[in-house]
């Protein structure tokens, strides 16, 4: 490890900081996260993440390409995977490419807003009149 840099801050701005100063995201939580929207984040930047195969997390990167599974509570291959992308440059490059232009495209605001209009047009039109 060449440095260690502490964020105390970790929005607006500070958040856009520490996403230009990483090039790898990896939160090897050793519990069920249903969420990840961190993960989504660091794709959208074009950070590539390696995360345990727990939670939503397969899903996301599985949706997004943005990223590696490892198998939970795994050192060695957390390890393995890690030494994997961090001495791969033209990976980091793919798999952060990969992953913001898929955030973009498909996890988008403006998509989620779509598809929340379009669940509540459905269930309007489709529903009993009082």
């Amino acid at each position: 490890m060449k440095s260690v840099k502490i964020y105390p801050e970790f929005q607006g701005e500070k958040k856009m900081e520490f996403f230009n100063d990483v090039d790898v995201i990896s939160v090897p939580v050793r519990k069920y996260d249903g969420y990840g929207l961190y993960l989504l984040e660091a794709n959208a930047a074009g950070i590539p993440v390696v995360q345990p195969a727990t939670g939503a997390f397969p899903e996301i990167v599985e949706r997004t390409g943005g990223g590696i599974i490892y198998s939970p509570d795994t050192v060695e291959e957390l390890v393995s995977e890690l030494n994997k992308i961090l001495k791969n440059k033209e990976l980091i490059s793919t798999l952060g490419e990969k992953g913001k232009r898929m955030v973009r495209q498909e996890l988008s605001l403006g998509r989620m807003s779509d598809g929340l209009s379009e669940v509540y047009d459905k269930t309007i039109n489709n529903a009993p009149c009082k």
